[in-house]
């Protein structure tokens, strides 16, 4: 839930994420659940629950969280509920761009993008600081590349940006393929410095990847410590 980017087209758009996390932390594979009335497509955090980014097939909603700040020890025993759980929360409730904020002090901060996919989508952002809920409607023809604070400091995001934004200058050449690529290179920015406060063990995991082009949702993902490859049809 780490690097996650945006990549509108003439037929639709893409919205990729990373995954950077202990590779000891066990995940499964993207399935659907069923929430009471709701179907969620998801990969699942088996530690908490929750997930980094999930579509809701029924109401065309996708969502996607990323941390908002690193914590120190005394900080996590502070914020009790997961912000994983917080974004099928979202998804499955009745007023999806509702947050409670007096149930948000217990979670730590954090950054929540919802995409509406209908024929004309919308793309919302959300930043919750620890005290405040910030909202922000984005232009959904700009392609957008967003990085976690809690691991990627101002200069790295500032390369990535850069990269990104070369990469979207032949936007009509892009394909899944080309974007699922790009943020595999984009693994090589993970600081050396939050891999050996993680023992070592902090790794880009997964990409996950949503396709909306001509009407037609695919979801890929791909585990990159197995190196094995799985598609969706929605």
């Amino acid at each position: 839930m780490c690097i996650v980017s945006y990549i509108p087209t003439e037929k639709g758009f893409y919205f990729t994420s990373n995954r950077d996390e202990n590779q000891l932390r066990k995940t499964l594979t993207p399935r659907t659940y069923s929430h009471g009335v709701h179907r969620l497509t998801y990969p699942k955090d088996m530690e908490k629950g929750g997930s980094w980014l999930a579509i809701h097939a029924n109401q065309n909603r996708l969502g996607c969280i990323l941390n908002g700040k690193h914590l120190t020890e005394e900080e996590k025993k502070k914020y009790t509920v997961s912000r994983g759980n917080i974004l099928l929360d979202r998804l499955r409730g009745e007023n999806p761009l509702t947050f409670d904020k007096t149930n948000l002090i217990y979670v730590a901060p954090f950054l929540y993008l919802n995409l509406v996919l209908k024929s004309s989508p919308l793309l919302s952002k959300y930043f919750w600081d620890g005290k405040i809920l910030i909202k922000e409607e984005l232009e959904i023809n700009t392609p957008y590349i967003w990085t976690a604070p809690s691991l990627y400091d101002f200069k790295t995001t500032e390369i990535i940006q850069q990269k990104f934004l070369s990469f979207c200058e032949n936007v009509q050449n892009i394909k899944t393929g080309n974007v699922i690529e790009l943020h595999e290179e984009l693994k090589s920015y993970l600081p050396e410095s939050a891999v050996r406060k993680a023992n070592g063990n902090l790794r880009t995991t997964s990409v996950t990847h949503f396709s909306n082009l001509g009407g037609k949702q695919k979801l890929f993902y791909k585990d990159i410590l197995a190196d094995k490859r799985y598609n969706y049809q929605l």
